[in-house]
């Protein structure tokens, strides 16, 4: 129901002539689950509870166990039922819009924007979601953040008017502006913690082109805003700033291997890990590139940095390709270079120009190991 009423209005706030359609497809995307479970009974359920509630870790969890998910399933029966191709190909491609047909995209972009309405709606934390929403509303659709709010009030609306009219038990229905004053709220102090002020927050908060669509990190823009800011605000501290670099090695090899899929799963959840980690230091966790992971680290010396960035990289080792059980298990590895003022002159560009290199390096020596401004910790 979330994801089909706020299908339809994103696609009416992008004067998309399909939005009724968005509406049925939002509907229509998961029947391949209810057909597996009529199909596979218990067996599917304890799949089911292995996602833990996360959808997102759902089709690499049928793949392995099954050998084939519910979106292909959905639109074999949908195809089977009769129904139109602007329905079939949203069930099939649900979990992948950007793979899917030109000429069903941006209905199927709709229906995976929908599917962010609900988590933003019904997560403890709305921010990691608010953040994809704004991205992809923007890049999917050409929306602004205040056209992306107002569609998004628009959808809860919908989703109470509707529960009540179909009898529906939908949960507890979220406070459209208490949403977003949290989601707000939550980045506001990451940055007041960081940089000591909130100087040009607005700008990150409303730029969607600032977060990284898929991990929910700032992004490029917002990564050199803050730098400078910590850069301003740590100049005449003794102990000055870091940045650290990391990298998962062998991404290319992991790819070829698990698909892009299972390795986006692996970089949302080395972000969530980053940020639990780097929270001790008041680190901010950002992707600057979809490659490269880094860490702005206020007041934290080379030794600090070095300290705490080689408890992340023991914390790593422990993980394992793909994340949902299975056979075929690979370690995962991370290589990271560290640069840090220590006191000393120096600029943000220098910083950048250091920590790439001691990354370049840690790559050179085999990864799976750490580089600090030319000194080294081996793996």
């Amino acid at each position: 129901m979330y994801t089909a009423v706020a299908a339809k209005a994103f696609a009416e706030a992008a004067h998309i002539k399909q939005a009724d359609e968005a509406f049925l497809a939002g509907l229509l995307q998961d029947i391949g689950v209810m057909a597996m479970y009529r199909a596979l009974g218990t067996e599917y359920l304890d799949v089911l509870l292995q996602t833990a509630g996360d959808h997102r870790k759902l089709v690499s969890i049928e793949l392995s166990t099954f050998e084939l998910q519910h979106a292909d399933v959905g639109s074999m029966l949908a195809e089977r039922w009769k129904l139109p191709r602007e329905l079939v190909l949203p069930v099939k491609y649900h979990e992948r819009p950007t793979a899917a047909p030109m000429e069903c995209g941006e209905l199927i972009r709709c229906v995976a924007i929908g599917n962010l309405v609900h988590d933003v709606l019904t997560d403890p934390d709305p921010t990691p979601a608010m953040r994809r929403l704004y991205d992809r509303a923007s890049q999917w659709l050409n929306l602004d953040a205040n056209e992306v709010e107002q569609a998004l009030a628009r959808a809860n609306a919908g989703v109470k008017e509707l529960s009540s009219v179909f009898s529906l038990q939908t949960g507890p229905l979220a406070d459209t502006e208490e949403v977003l004053k949290k989601a707000k709220d939550q980045l506001t102090q990451v940055i007041r913690t960081s940089t000591g002020g909130t100087e040009g927050l607005d700008k990150i908060l409303t730029l969607p082109a600032d977060i990284d669509a898929l991990t929910g990190l700032i992004g490029r823009a917002g990564f050199d805003k803050i730098l400078r800011d910590v850069f301003a605000a740590t100049k005449d501290s003794s102990q000055g700033m870091g940045i650290a670099y990391i990298v998962i090695d062998q991404m290319r090899v992991l790819i070829n291997k698990h698909g892009q899929a299972e390795c986006d799963h692996l970089a949302v959840e080395l972000a969530e890990r980053l940020k639990r980690h780097f929270a001790q230091v008041s680190g901010v966790v950002c992707r600057p590139t979809p490659d490269v992971f880094a860490v702005i680290l206020p007041r934290v010396n080379s030794e600090m940095g070095v300290a705490v960035c080689e408890g992340f990289r023991d914390e790593i080792s422990t993980l394992m390709m793909p994340l949902a059980p299975g056979k075929g298990k690979d370690s995962v590895f991370v290589s990271i270079g560290i640069s840090a003022t220590n006191g000393e002159e120096s600029s943000p560009n220098e910083l950048i120009r250091s920590a790439a290199a001691a990354l370049q390096a840690a790559r050179a020596a085999g990864g799976n190991c750490l580089r600090n401004q030319g000194s080294s910790l081996a793996a």
